[in-house]
């Protein structure tokens, strides 16, 4: 299977967690981001994220009323989640189908799914979770009409959200045990908590927590004789009902609505609402609604006279209810069937699990020596690299002394970079390659791993005498060169106070270590010399060729870092613009090398003249600029007096040539642009050409 990027991965996490904030109050936007989720990971092979969407798509159908859709998605999510052991998935859509047949009437469906749900809990800590489960035992058994049983599931619902901290489910408890206070008539603690839930939800704006409380205050109001109250709780919730495309609690809202106007005697606004409950449920593609819908407007106008209406409505209710039947007998056989599959995955998941066991020892070594294999990658830093090595290796085997000794092409000899004795770092030393008692110069030599199950005994095979010349003696020993493209690099040294302490297992790993770090050794040599010739070509792009000063591009950087710097501190900067006089006749009179001749004095007179701090760049052609920071005007201008007078002119040696300056100083600011600044100077510059030449123009800058 091809591997998952993990930008992607968390690209679809971030759209799954935006669908499960939206479930709260726009179904229909968590549905298009979940469907959304799910086509990612089925392009990318994305098994655990494609099951995770599956299950936010259930829910969303389950919220919609599409049951049918609900069961099928949140069936695969569990299936999927199952054989990866994702949890929390499984405990979510276990939860899922739970809710979905509470709602179709499966009570006992709905009770196995709850417990398979809470069996899973008591194995893991997941108190959210845990009140979510008792939060529907409690729905289940309000269906039921239990309604202590409900209390009491709600209240300890409430109980492990609050001790986790999840406000959203201690808004529902509070809802919920808000409902079954007033289905027990005790009045002010239904309308108590009800509030603390509506609370919750104008904090958040939770369109579908609103809807619900409406509902609940609507009947609340109503089982008081409050009826205009009543009425206008129902209608506030289909508000936000129809925000959060909730079409089960706009049913109910019409319903609950329509039996207060029934109540009042308005007979006609019943009716509408009533038949517009009808319309939702045929919206919804649920027969369960539909069949319930039928009964109530069945009643609703045979109550009232209206014998035709309610015939007709009756014998819709007689053919929906065998279709329903029907239906459900065919979903129970769908779920025994079901339920076996799932039991037949669990199996395998445990068998899984047992194998896994046996196996993650190993797993867990491989997993640490490619962590050690991607930090080895991400830094060049010898020193750092070795010591990060270090605290891995020391996790894969038995270690009272690593020593890690590379090749110096300087002294020809074994330069040991890193010697660990107990966690204490001993003093660096060299071995030279003709030394006849060491074990590592063996192993570099001969270009093979070495391990020494008893160092006393095992030696003899390979060296004179055992020597330490740094550290306490050691009973066994591995030695692995580091080898690079045939060439040895150094070698890695693991070793302990224990006989026989490394088996093939650790000298496979310490193997595939040393050819990780053979790598990175390598590459750190090549990043060393690459830094260095870039460092080379950097310098030199940035000088002119001719003269040696820096270059146009380099002053463009380093202008733009002198202004923000003047910008911060608050400082002046000077600029001179050096012009050489008539140069284009020179050039032509005496050719290019006397030219370039002439361009290198100039560079070298600049550099002589001005202060050490002072940047000096050639412009272009015969101009050079220069730039000093913290410099007033007047000094400016005499700096620039005392350079034009150390070109002597034509008639005397070794400059042949006059020089125009321009100069100008500027306080820099975030109004002013160092652009304009630039093209001052330079206008300056031909202000003194138009004077005579060998002249200095110098002039504030003035902001207009």
């Amino acid at each position: 299977m091809a591997k998952v990027n993990q930008k992607l991965v968390d690209d679809i996490q971030t759209l799954l967690k935006q669908a499960k904030e939206a479930e709260r109050s726009d179904v229909e936007r968590a549905l298009h981001l979940a469907s959304q989720a799910r086509g990612l990971s089925l392009e990318h092979h994305s098994a655990k994220t494609l099951a995770q969407s599956e299950l936010r798509i259930g829910r969303c159908y389950w919220i919609k009323g599409v049951y049918d859709e609900a069961i099928t998605y949140l069936s695969q999510a569990l299936k999927r989640a199952t054989p990866l052991s994702d949890e929390e998935t499984m405990i979510e859509a276990l939860i899922g189908l739970g809710n979905v047949y509470v709602t179709m009437e499966f009570t006992d469906t709905a009770l196995d799914f709850y417990h398979q749900a809470l069996s899973y809990l008591e194995e893991t800590s997941r108190p959210e979770q845990e009140a979510k489960v008792l939060n529907n035992l409690g729905a289940l058994h309000e269906e039921l009409k239990h309604y202590e049983e409900a209390l009491s599931y709600y209240q300890r619902s409430r109980q492990r959200a609050d001790e986790t901290g999840y406000e959203y489910g201690v808004a529902m408890a509070d809802l919920n045990i808000g409902t079954i206070y007033l289905e027990l008539k005790q009045y002010p603690l239904a309308f108590q908590h009800t509030m603390q839930a509506h609370e919750h939800a104008n904090q958040h704006q939770r369109a579908l927590l609103h809807a619900h409380c409406h509902y609940v205050l609507g009947r609340y109001y109503h089982a008081l004789g409050a009826y205009k109250t009543s009425v206008e709780a129902f209608e506030r919730g289909m508000e936000e009902a129809k925000k959060s495309k909730d079409f089960y609690i706009l049913v109910r809202l019409h319903l609950s609505l329509a039996s207060v106007l029934e109540t009042q005697g308005a007979l006609t606004q019943a009716q509408v609402v009533y038949e517009k409950a009808f319309q939702l449920t045929k919206q919804m593609h649920s027969e369960e609604h539909t069949l319930k819908a039928h009964y109530t407007l069945a009643r609703f106008y045979d109550g009232h006279g209206f014998k035709e209406e309610a015939y007709e409505h009756f014998k819709a209710f007689m053919h929906t209810s065998e279709s329903v039947q029907e239906n459900r007998r065919l979903e129970r056989i769908k779920n025994i069937d079901f339920q076996n599959k799932l039991k037949d995955a669990k199996e395998e998941t445990q068998t899984f699990k047992t194998l896994s066991k046996e196996l993650s020892e190993n797993f867990e070594r491989m997993k640490i020596l490619n962590d050690i294999g991607r930090s080895m990658t991400a830094t060049h830093d010898m020193r750092e690299l070795f010591l990060n090595m270090y605290d891995s290796v020391i996790k894969l085997m038995p270690i009272d002394a690593l020593v890690l000794a590379l090749y110096s092409e300087e002294t020809h000899a074994l330069e040991i970079e890193l010697n660990i004795e107990d966690r204490q770092t001993l003093e660096p030393f060299t071995l030279t390659l003709d030394n006849p008692n060491s074990m590592m110069v063996k192993s570099y030599l001969s270009q093979r791993t070495i391990c020494l199950d008893d160092v006393e005994k095992d030696h003899a095979n390979y060296i004179q005498k055992v020597f330490f010349s740094r550290g306490s003696p050691m009973a066994s020993a591995l030695y692995v060169p580091l080898l690079f493209e045939g060439q040895s690099l150094g070698v890695l040294s693991v070793q302990s106070r224990q006989k026989r302490a490394y088996q093939e297992t650790q000298q496979l790993l310490l193997e595939t270590l040393a050819s990780y770090l053979a790598i990175s050794i390598n590459n750190a040599k090549q990043m060393k010399a690459l830094a260095t010739l870039n460092a080379t070509f950097k310098r030199l792009s940035e000088r002119d060729g001719l003269t040696g000063v820096a270059n146009r591009r380099r002053f463009d950087a380093e202008f733009t870092r002198l202004w923000d710097q003047a910008v911060t501190e608050k400082t002046r900067i000077a600029m001179l613009f050096v012009d050489i006089d008539d140069f284009k006749e020179y050039n032509d009179a005496h050719g290019h090398l006397k030219g370039d001749d002439v361009l290198i004095s100039v560079a070298k007179n600049l550099k002589a003249q001005l202060p050490k701090d002072a940047f000096i760049a050639r412009y272009g052609g015969d101009e050079f600029v220069v730039i000093k920071l913290d410099l007033s005007l007047e000094d400016a201008k005499h700096v620039a007096l005392s350079l034009k007078a150390s070109f002597v002119g034509p008639d005397e040696t070794p400059f042949p040539v006059t020089v125009s300056i321009g100069v100008s100083i500027i306080q820099p600011d975030n109004t002013l642009s160092k652009e304009v600044f630039l093209e001052y100077v330079d206008t300056l510059l031909y202000q003194s050409k138009h004077l005579g030449k060998d002249t200095v123009t110098a002039k504030a800058f003035v902001k207009l």
